[in-house]
């Protein structure tokens, strides 16, 4: 039986002879890990994707990578686009010192 979630994950690798993929409901983490074995690896990166249905019943979803907000989307109740921010446009209480030298280590320039 198929099941419809908000948010969805398809997967390629190349160890896989086709995509694997799942839903979420409200929150899904990544947690990325490399190496060469199991004793020898290291934690790389977290990445964080999160759907809220909002008081007047939009959507909104977010993704995070390392606890920093990346990128935010907002699908308005009955609509069928999804409004989408990148890092720069959003709110100055969304930005912290941590992740702005992330984003200037990743994009080359601040978030301001």
């Amino acid at each position: 039986m198929s099941r419809s979630y908000p948010i969805w994950n398809n997967i390629t690798a190349c160890i896989y002879k086709s995509n694997k993929s799942y839903g979420v409901k409200n929150t899904g983490v990544n947690n990325v890990v490399v190496g060469t074995s199991a004793s020898n690896s290291h934690e790389f990166a977290a990445i964080k994707t999160t759907h809220r249905i909002m008081d007047n019943g939009d959507r909104q979803y977010r993704l995070y990578i390392d606890g920093c907000l990346i990128k935010s989307g907002v699908l308005a109740k009955g609509k069928y686009k999804l409004v989408t921010s990148d890092w720069v446009d959003l709110m100055p209480d969304d930005k912290n010192e941590k992740c702005d030298n992330y984003y200037q280590s990743y994009f080359g320039k601040s978030q301001e």
